[in-house]
């Protein structure tokens, strides 16, 4: 048989402060250093996170956006040579109607009517788009106009480039 041996607890007394080890003060105070990198690198990244607002519409970008989604249909590009479907008109015909507006573009582009299909463009997309068409019409027209801020598309934010 054992005999069994009691071992007191060992406790430590709440009253008395006991010094830290060595290993313990510098954990404590790469601890405290690590956060206090932490939360300035948060803040500063709040604060630069602001998204840059994307460039302004360009008639360029229009063009190269019309090449890759709308040459199927349309002709694009002046001069107007190639084939496509009866009934579709060229940019420039879009463009040179005397009562066209940037609003009527936008409204076609986010509706689009039989036979166009409805590809899903963004607001940057039909901007640019609106943006080419314009720059097809005859220097004896007005100029098409901004949009308006009552427009649905120019009253959607606009999504941060990543």
């Amino acid at each position: 048989m054992h005999d069994t041996i009691s071992v007191p607890e060992l406790t430590r007394d709440p009253t008395v402060s006991y010094p830290l080890a060595a290993f313990q003060v510098r954990t404590l105070r790469a601890i405290t250093v690590a956060a206090a990198l932490l939360a300035t690198s948060s803040i500063s990244q709040a604060q630069t996170a602001q998204p840059l607002p994307p460039p302004d519409p360009t008639p360029e970008q229009g063009l190269a956006l019309a090449n890759r989604l709308c040459v199927n249909c349309h002709l694009t590009s002046t001069p107007t040579t190639g084939t496509v479907p009866a009934g579709s008109p060229t940019f420039a015909a879009i463009a040179n109607k005397p009562d066209q507006s940037a609003e009527r573009l936008i409204g076609m582009m986010i509706q689009p009517h039989k036979p166009m299909p409805d590809i899903q463009l963004t607001r940057d997309e039909i901007l640019n788009l609106v943006a080419y068409i314009g720059s097809l019409r005859a220097p004896t027209l007005a100029p098409l106009s901004k949009p308006g801020t009552n427009d649905p598309i120019m009253k959607a934010p606009r999504p941060a480039k990543t």
